[in-house]
């Protein structure tokens, strides 16, 4: 692993800690006092799908990049 695959995925890392801490904890403990424990939960669990979303779609994004830096600029171009 490169040193840039090793900063994508740092970034990513962070990111997802970042959106995890703010985006869903926070809401969950906001939300808490206003609509009760179960429902709460269930907006709770919505974001963090969302941050599931965005965990799968970065790590596919930096496999991409990943795999287009290895590939020889040859092999890019179409042939057709």
């Amino acid at each position: 692993m490169s040193f840039a695959t090793f900063r994508r995925y740092l970034v990513l890392v962070l990111l997802i800690l970042f959106v995890g801490y703010f985006g869903v904890w926070q809401l969950y403990s906001m939300m808490l006092p206003a609509l009760g424990l179960i429902w709460a939960s269930v907006l709770g669990m919505l974001a963090a799908t969302g941050l599931g979303v965005i965990a799968v779609v970065g790590v596919v994004i930096v496999r991409t990049k990943e795999v287009m830096d290895a590939t020889p600029p040859d092999e890019l171009k179409h042939k057709g």
